[in-house]
């Protein structure tokens, strides 16, 4: 076996165990002291929001940026690998990535759990509605239409 091949099959133990551990911990957490865990995670949420929400946007938008320069600069004609012809063609990619992004966030998630979040918290635009009601579920659905159109929670 060459060293590539021993590489490929070793497991770094310390960072396993570390990743793995405070994963450990926030289960078991969880289940002895859910309220508690809960208000951690608010108040860690609340926390990074308030200071480095903006700065998070703003970086979005230099990645989205620079980007976009790599991709029309020369850089953007870069081939990587040995294949001389590229298997999908670039509305392909485009079409590929798009879906991914969709389904990881979207579809496997939020496609469920936003209209259930908006049925059970209200949101601030429909104040007055009783939460858990029927009357809540239109609303929840038009919060969840906003957010993800008709791809995301169809």
């Amino acid at each position: 076996m060459d060293d590539r091949a021993k590489k490929k099959k070793q497991v770094d133990w310390v960072t396993f165990i570390i990743s793995g551990g405070l994963l450990v911990l926030f289960v078991i957490a969880s289940v002895f002291n859910e309220k508690l865990v809960g208000k951690w995670i608010s108040e860690s949420f609340t926390f990074t929001a308030k200071y480095f929400g903006a700065f998070w946007q703003v970086l979005l938008l230099v990645m989205f940026v620079i980007g976009l320069i790599l991709a029309f600069s020369k850089y953007g004609q870069v081939r990587l690998g040995k294949i001389e012809r590229p298997e999908n063609g670039n509305f392909r990619w485009i079409a590929m990535i798009l879906c991914t992004l969709l389904a990881s966030g979207g579809g496997v998630f939020w496609a469920a759990a936003g209209p259930m979040y908006h049925y059970l918290t209200t949101p601030p635009l429909f104040t007055g509605i009783e939460e858990g009601t029927m009357a809540a579920a239109f609303p929840a659905m038009a919060q969840s239409y906003l957010h993800w159109g008709l791809h995301g929670v169809g």
